[in-house]
């Protein structure tokens, strides 16, 4: 995103005196050239249409752009699917000429060897399908940016073309072809590209890039308001999920991970709340510790629980629970970097510090059980 942002910022110029706005970033130029076209291409074709059905013309939906951000190191690639909106007026305070930014998608992978270039086109692959998956009313990309050194732009220009080279011979003859191929533009940045973007993006949401719109108030007058100067609509770079154990952590007894934020997701998200009782893990237990996947079950065995004569079963479940939550960054599967990443310690939600004990008493002998806890997990765009 801050890749984007920079990518737009307006080419620095010497200021004059009563001199117009500085002429726009070569992807602005693009995008505007693009979006006037097509909506001047889609006006006339309304006319057209409400002509020969005789009646007034309708209003025709504004094009919105789909760019693709593309950057490479050492280390892996990482590459992001956005659309960008409402353009905003030339102002030479303006340093966002674009007051929106839709995240759609966005694919990273790790590389351990000395050539990340070769996971072109498996990002890319990956790329194309979640863009037809979440967006799939949407044109071929209006333009490629890449960003990070000069070199590695190069580069990364030559293996992006030849991916879709293949794309477009690909399509030749398919009825579903989308139109990626080789004729999208590639939009290279200088290296400071991606520092310059998060300067404008930390000056917007302290209010040091904005601008002033009308707003009608309560009364019907309009009265000046700040908005930031670029809004973002964030999703998830990675998949959250959680795993549950009923034998005190042992490791061989661990569920399956059950993912609760997938990629993509739009962020902020949540507060996704689990529920744990005594009772539901004294049922999980006697059930040889695999999770019983029918609710209904669940709830009856648990009953069957509670009151005094389940106390034992209950107090002994509640203190070996415990809950554990991964992450995973790249997707796909079989490969080391698609593998779920641990965060954070194990937690034992149905476990409390008993602070009535001996002061010598520690660990898990000064743990006393709970009968129920709730535990909500929610999911920010940082």
């Amino acid at each position: 995103i801050a890749a984007c942002v920079g990518a737009l910022v307006p080419p620095v110029g010497k200021a004059t005196q009563g001199a117009a706005a500085p002429a726009g970033s070569k992807l602005q130029q693009l995008l505007s050239e693009t979006m006037q076209s097509k909506d001047a291409a889609a006006a006339k074709e309304e006319a057209k249409e409400a002509a020969l059905a005789r009646r007034d013309p309708g209003e025709v939906d504004s094009f919105v752009p789909l760019v693709l951000l593309v950057g490479v190191t050492n280390e892996g690639i990482e590459m992001t699917a956005v659309q960008i909106t409402k353009p905003q007026g030339p102002d030479k305070e303006l340093h966002c000429p674009f007051g929106n930014i839709n995240v759609i998608s966005s694919v990273c992978y790790a590389h351990g060897g000395n050539d990340p270039l070769s996971m072109v086109p498996k990002a890319l692959d990956e790329l194309r399908e979640q863009v037809g998956i979440v967006v799939p009313e949407s044109e071929e990309p209006t333009a490629i940016v890449t960003y990070g050194s000069v070199g590695s732009q190069k580069h990364l220009a030559k293996a992006v073309t030849s991916v879709l080279t293949k794309y477009g011979k690909e399509g030749e003859n398919s009825d579903d072809y989308d139109g990626w191929d080789e004729d999208i533009p590639i939009v290279s940045t200088g290296k400071g590209c991606v520092s310059m973007g998060l300067a404008v993006l930390a000056a917007s949401v302290h209010g040091r890039v904005k601008l002033v719109v009308s707003v009608k108030g309560t009364d019907g007058k309009l009265r000046p308001k700040a908005k930031l100067g670029v809004a973002v609509q964030d999703v998830a770079t990675c998949a959250v999920a959680v795993s549950f154990n009923y034998y005190g952590g042992a490791e061989n007894k661990w569920t399956e991970p059950k993912v609760i934020f997938d990629f993509d997701r739009r962020v902020p998200a949540g507060p996704y709340q689990i529920d744990f009782t005594a009772a539901e893990c004294a049922a999980h237990l006697a059930n040889g510790g695999k999770g019983i996947e029918d609710e209904s079950e669940l709830i009856e065995k648990a009953k069957n629980l509670e009151g005094s004569r389940g106390i034992p079963d209950r107090e002994a479940a509640a203190l070996k629970c415990r809950f554990r939550l991964y992450q995973k960054t790249s997707r796909g599967g079989g490969d080391d970097d698609s593998e779920w990443i641990r965060v954070g310690n194990d937690m034992k939600p149905l476990s409390m510090e008993h602070s009535q004990k001996d002061e010598g008493e520690s660990g898990d002998d000064n743990m006393v059980a709970i009968e129920s806890a709730v535990l909500e997990i929610s999911l920010s765009s940082v």
